[in-house]
This record gives C-alpha cells, sequence and structure tokens, in this order.
C-alpha cells in the first residue's frame, strides 16, 4: 500500500507560491499554510523520498535540505541547510530548494560530497547520509573552498 498523498491533496484555500526545486520551477496555488516541505516532497507527484522524516522536530537532520535565497545586505545569494520537517512550504516562495535527489546519482553522476562519502565508507546503514550530504554541500557552498577544520567538525 502507498501511503504517499498526491500534490494536489495539499492545496486548500492558501497562499500561492514559486519557488524552484532542483532546479524547476514549482508554481502552486492555494497551498495550505501547514503543509511542510517534507509533505511536499514526500507527495506521489513529487517523489523526492531521499529526504527522510525521522524525528519531525528538526533534531536529527535526516531531512536537511539546501535553501538558497537571496540576501539584500550581502547583495548575493546565500545557501543555508533547512530542516525540512518543521519548514512551512509556503516559507519557500521566492526561494530555491535543493533535495539530495538535485545534487546528482549514480545514474547522472555524485556531487563531490556524494562521491567522498560513498568512496570513504561513510555512512552506516544510510538512512541519514542524505542529511549529511545536504549539511555539508551548504557549508561548502556557503564558504567554499576558506573552510577550516574546526568550522568542518562544528
Amino acid at each position: 500500500m502507498n501511503d504517499m498523498i498526491s500534490a494536489d491533496s495539499i492545496k486548500s484555500q492558501g497562499t500561492s507560491i514559486k519557488f524552484v526545486l532542483n532546479g524547476d520551477t514549482v508554481s502552486l496555488d492555494n497551498v495550505d499554510q501547514n503543509t511542510l516541505l517534507i509533505d511536499y516532497l514526500h507527495t506521489n507527484d513529487i517523489g523526492l523520498t531521499g529526504t527522510k522524516l525521522v524525528c519531525g522536530e528538526a533534531g536529527c537532520g535526516a531531512c536537511t535540505v539546501m535553501q538558497t535565497k537571496w540576501d539584500d545586505v550581502a547583495q548575493r545569494l546565500v545557501d543555508q541547510p533547512i530542516n525540512s520537517c518543521i519548514h512551512p512550504l509556503v516559507a519557500c516562495d521566492g526561494m530555491m530548494i535543493t533535495t539530495t535527489e538535485g545534487l546528482g546519482n549514480t545514474k547522472t553522476g555524485l556531487s563531490p560530497v556524494q562521491f567522498k562519502l560513498a568512496a570513504n565508507n561513510g555512512s552506516q546503514c544510510g538512512f541519514c547520509s542524505a542529511g549529511f550530504v545536504m549539511n555539508m554541500h551548504s557549508l561548502l557552498q556557503a564558504k567554499g573552498d576558506t573552510l577550516t577544520e574546526k568550522e568542518i567538525e562544528e
């Protein structure tokens, strides 16, 4: 039995939003303001299940995705990891969201972080690996090659 819901079922009398998901523009009308990003990602229509729901409280990081938004003060795009299990879908309006599927895969090629994790046996069961990858990728996007060992450990 498939317990996933369709993207249409998250719509109700709500807000219209537009954002970019893994490079594709998404426009949604009447989005229920109580819908969480992870619920949308897991709908049958979207099917991005690499982002995992574990604790539902932003404590474990398995649901991590990267949000890219414009920073008016810095006058540049800023990448940051967010917990999709507590992030309202309507808060994605005007943002870019990247999931682990948006970074790469074994068919089209892995991202450098995905490759290093796999090549160095950096996972156990693998359930949380996507969250680890998204946190590391977001950090590299934000800091580039200037990362210190301390920043990586933190």
